[in-house]
C-alpha cells in the first residue's frame, strides 16, 4: 500500500481516502470515523503473513485522527524483535466482550475468534529480555481481543525450554487501560510505571508475571480478572515446571500508593500478592473483596512499612507449589511503622493431590517487629505438621481463627490469653512456681524456666517440671492445657493419673507435643476421668543440656472439653480441690485437730476464709499463709461462743486446714478462698 502523507496536522476522517493514496482496499469515510481496521488498511486476516509493520503504520495513522483507534477485524500475526509503539491516546480496539475463557482448548480456531493477534516474536534469555508486544507511555487503550503465543510449549518438565517472551503490554507512563482481553501461552502479560493502571474483564495466564507495577503514585484497579492456563489447557507438568520458578507472579507490586482488587482467581502460582515498598514512603495499601487461588504457593509476600497495608475479605486460598516460607510472608526491613494486614472470612486449605511442595508454616514474619496480622472467621485445616506461625518476637497475631474444628481467639494482650488466676506463680523465697515440683534429678528450675543436664530427650522422659492434683475423684472429661512461651527442644507435655494406691494397671498416660498459635506455645490433652483417679501429674518435660529453655506461662487441669478454648468463653468450671465456696458438715471427736478433706479444701497456702457452726457456737476466721512451710497469720473476724463448745481453726506447716471443737459433735463448715 502508499506510504502516508507525513503531517504535523490532524487528519480530518473525511480525508482518508486522499491521505492512503491510491489503494485498492477501498477505504470508506465510514471506516474513518469508527477507526482504522487492520484488514482494510492492507494486514492479512489470516494469520499467515506477518503484520507487524503494517500494524505500526495504522497505530502511527490513527494518532493523527479523532477517533485514534485501531480495529482488529480478524486473526493478526506479529513477528520479529521490534515492539510495536502506541502512540499517545492511542486506542487498539477488537471484537471480543466480557471476561470470557473462549474456545480454544484444542487449539485456537480462528473462525470462532473476531479478533485475534498470533504472537511469533523474539524471545530473551535469563540475561536478556524478550521483545515486548505493544510499548505505550501514556494513556493508552486495549479492548476486546485475543493474544496467542501459539509456539509457547504446552507438555514440558524442564523450565528451560520455555519461550521467555516480552510483555504483552508495556508501558512507561501513566493510565494504561486493558480490558476484554483473552491471553495464552504468555511468558510475562503486563507492565506498567506510572500511575493510575485499570485492568478488567481479564482471562488467561503467564507462565511468568501476569501483572506488574511499580512507582504508582496514585491507584491501580484490578477486577474481574482470572489468572488460569485453561485457556488451551497445558499438561500438569508445565503448570508445575512454570510454578517452580521464581518467577511465578500473579500481581508484582513495588512502591505504590494503593490497588483496588476484586473478583480476582489465581491457579498456579508461585506467588500471588508481591508487594515491595523498596524502602520508599508509598503507602502500598492493597485493599480488595472476592478471591480464590487454587494451587498457589504463597498468597502474600509482602515488606512495608506503614498503617493498613492489606485488607482483604472474601477469599479461599489452596496451598501448592510453595517456594517462599510460608503461605503469607510479612516483612517490615524498615519498622517506621507498624504494618497492619486484614483478613476477613478467609479459609486455607492444601492442595488435593499436590503437584508440588508444601510450606511448614501458615504465616511467616521475616522480621523481628513491625507487623501486625489480624484475623477475622479465618479458617486453616487441623495438619500436625503444618505450624500456625514461626517465632513473633515483637509481631502480633490477633483474632479468630478456627483450626480443623476448633475455634480460638488469640489476644493482643499477653496476660489475657488465660486469666490471672491461672498464670503460674513463682514463691520468691525458693525461687519455684508455687504448688509445682521438680522431676528428675537433672532438671532445673529457675523460676519459671527449666532447663537440664540430659543429653537426650523425647515423650518416654519423666524429667521436668511437675504438677501434681490430688483428690480429684472426678466423672466425665478431662482436659490439660499448658501455654509456654519458649520450650527449646522440649518434646511436649505428659499427663498421668493414678488411683490412691498409683495402680499401674488402671494408670492413664497420654503424651502430646507443643503446637504454636500466635505468640503462645500450647500443649492439649484431653480425657475421660472416674472417680477412681484420684492423683494427676501434669509434667513439663525439659529440654536437653543443648536444647535451651522451657519458659511455661500456664498449666490447667480442667474438668470439662476445652478444643473450644479461647480467652473470650466463660471460665470452665474448677476442680473442688481448686478453689471456691465450699460447704460441708463434719462429724468432730471432742477436742481432737480434725484435717479437713482433700476434696474440701487442698491447698497448703493461701487465704481461707472459714465460716464455723456448731449446735451453741458460731465463729468466723480469716488465714493466710504465704507458703505451705510458712507461719500462718490468722484473724478472728466475728466470734460468738458459748461456754460450753470452742471452736478453733489452724493451718499446720506443709497440711491443709485443721478445725477442732471442745463440744464435739456435728459442726457445718464453709471455706471461701484461694
Amino acid at each position: 500500500m502508499a506510504n502516508l502523507t507525513s503531517t504535523s496536522a490532524l487528519v480530518n476522517d473525511t480525508d482518508v481516502t486522499s491521505q492512503l493514496g491510491t489503494t485498492s482496499n477501498d477505504y470508506t469515510n465510514v471506516h474513518a470515523q469508527l477507526g482504522v481496521t487492520l484488514s482494510r488498511f492492507g494486514a492479512d486476516p489470516t494469520g499467515k503473513n506477518d503484520c507487524r509493520e503494517i500494524f505500526q503504520q495504522a497505530l502511527d495513522y490513527a494518532a493523527t485522527t479523532n477517533h485514534k483507534t485501531v480495529w482488529i477485524d480478524g486473526t493478526f500475526l506479529i513477528t520479529g524483535e521490534i515492539s510495536l509503539k502506541v502512540p499517545v491516546g492511542v486506542n487498539v480496539r477488537g471484537y471480543r466482550s466480557g471476561r470470557t475463557q473462549g474456545v480454544m482448548t484444542s487449539g485456537l480456531n480462528a473462525a470462532l475468534e473476531p479478533s485475534v493477534l498470533l504472537v511469533r516474536t523474539k524471545p530473551g534469555t535469563d540475561v536478556t529480555p524478550g521483545t515486548n508486544l505493544f510499548e505505550c507511555t501514556i494513556s493508552p487503550s486495549f479492548d476486546g481481543f485475543v493474544v496467542y503465543y501459539d509456539q509457547q510449549p504446552k507438555n514440558i518438565t524442564d523450565p528451560s525450554l520455555f519461550l521467555k517472551y516480552g510483555y504483552t503490554f508495556y508501558t512507561v507512563g501513566r493510565s494504561c487501560s486493558v480490558t476484554n482481553v483473552l491471553y495464552a501461552g504468555a511468558w510475562n502479560f503486563f507492565w506498567q510505571r506510572g500511575e493510575s493502571p485499570f485492568c478488567q474483564n481479564i482471562y488467561g495466564f503467564a507462565y511468568g508475571t501476569d501483572f506488574h507495577v511499580e512507582k504508582c503514585a496514585d491507584v491501580g484497579v484490578f477486577d474481574n480478572i482470572h489468572s488460569n492456563p485453561n485457556v488451551i489447557r497445558p499438561a500438569f507438568s508445565t503448570i508445575t515446571a512454570a510454578a517452580k520458578l521464581a518467577t511465578s507472579i500473579m500481581f508484582d507490586f513495588s512502591e505504590h500508593d494503593g490497588m483496588m482488587l476484586s473478583n480476582i482467581h489465581g491457579f498456579g502460582k508461585s506467588v500471588v500478592f508481591n508487594n515491595d515498598q523498596k524502602g520508599t514512603v508509598r503507602l502500598m495499601s492493597l485493599v480488595g473483596n472476592n478471591f480464590l487461588f487454587d494451587k498457589c504457593g504463597t498468597l502474600i509476600n509482602s515488606n512495608a512499612s506503614g498503617a493498613r497495608i492489606v485488607d482483604f475479605t472474601g477469599g479461599t486460598f489452596i496451598h501448592d507449589y510453595a517456594q517462599l516460607s510460608g503461605m503469607l510472608v510479612l516483612k517490615n526491613t524498615t519498622q517506621t511503622q507498624l504494618s497492619q494486614y486484614y483478613l476477613n472470612g478467609w479459609k486455607f486449605q492444601l492442595g488435593s493431590p499436590l503437584e508440588g511442595d508444601t510450606t511448614d508454616i501458615f504465616f511467616y514474619f521475616g522480621d523481628s517487629a513491625g507487623c501486625s496480622l489480624i484475623l477475622n472467621e479465618v479458617v486453616i485445616p487441623s495438619k500436625g505438621t503444618l505450624k500456625l506461625n514461626n517465632i513473633l518476637q515483637s509481631n502480633i497475631i490477633n483474632g479468630d481463627i478456627t483450626i480443623g474444628s476448633r475455634r480460638i481467639s488469640l489476644n493482643r494482650t499477653y496476660n489475657n490469653l488465660v486469666t490471672n488466676s491461672r498464670l503460674l506463680s513463682v514463691d520468691l523465697n525458693t525461687n519455684m512456681p508455687v504448688d509445682f515440683q521438680k522431676s528428675g534429678a537433672n532438671t532445673f528450675i529457675k523460676g519459671r524456666e527449666v532447663t537440664s543436664s540430659y543429653t537426650t530427650v523425647n515423650e518416654d522422659s519423666i524429667a521436668g517440671l511437675l504438677k501434681r492434683v490430688l483428690d480429684v475423684n472426678y466423672n466425665g472429661p478431662m482436659s490439660v492445657v499448658v501455654y509456654a512461651t519458649a520450650i527449646g527442644n522440649s518434646p511436649g507435655v505428659k499427663l498421668s493419673a493414678t488411683d490412691d494406691n498409683f495402680d499401674e494397671n488402671t494408670k492413664i498416660s497420654q503424651f502430646t507435643e507443643w503446637s504454636l498459635e500466635g505468640p503462645y506455645y500450647v500443649a492439649r490433652l484431653s480425657t475421660t476421668s472416674t472417680e477412681l483417679y484420684s492423683i494427676w501429674d501434669i509434667c513439663c518435660l525439659a529440654p536437653s543440656v543443648n536444647g535451651e529453655v522451657l519458659r511455661v506461662h500456664s498449666v490447667e487441669l480442667i474438668p470439662s472439653s476445652v478444643f473450644s478454648y479461647s480467652s473470650e468463653v466463660e471460665e470452665p468450671p474448677l476442680l473442688k480441690s481448686q478453689v471456691g465456696s465450699i460447704a460441708t458438715t463434719m462429724d468432730l471427736p471432742a477436742n481432737t485437730n480434725t484435717m479437713v478433706k482433700r476434696s474440701i479444701w487442698g491447698a497448703t497456702n493461701g487465704i481461707a476464709r472459714v465460716y464455723l457452726k456448731s449446735a451453741t457456737t458460731l465463729a468466723i476466721f480469716t488465714l493466710y499463709k504465704t507458703t505451705g512451710s510458712s507461719p500462718v497469720t490468722v484473724i478472728q473476724d466475728i466470734y460468738n461462743q458459748s461456754d460450753s463448745d470452742v471452736l478453733n481453726v489452724t493451718w499446720p506447716s506443709n497440711g491443709r486446714l485443721t478445725i477442732s471443737s471442745s463440744a464435739g459433735g456435728s459442726v457445718r463448715i464453709r471455706i471461701d478462698g484461694v
